[in-house]
């Protein structure tokens, strides 16, 4: 669990234009070996499913258009209007 748990740190830590909440995680239980299991043998972790709501985030969108839609227009003809 704590590295899923990890994981979705590092991920949602380089998201720029999209914000997670609600995050759950869901322990998936399972045996170690193929097959039949032995008489005995206990059910271990064998993956997290996590679960997340993502939404964009408008106004950084907006910002991002904006800011990659500038430019700058430069001459050396001074003589031009």
């Amino acid at each position: 669990m704590a590295d899923a748990e990890k994981q979705v740190t590092e991920l949602t830590s380089k998201l720029k234009l999209v914000s997670v909440s609600d995050i759950t995680y869901e322990e998936v239980k399972g045996y170690k070996s193929k097959g039949r299991p032995k008489k005995d043998e206990e059910k271990v972790t064998v993956s997290v499913i996590v679960r997340a709501n993502a939404q964009i985030d408008t106004e950084a969108v907006k910002d991002t258009v904006e800011k990659a839609t500038y430019y700058v227009i430069c001459t050396n003809d001074t003589e031009r209007r």
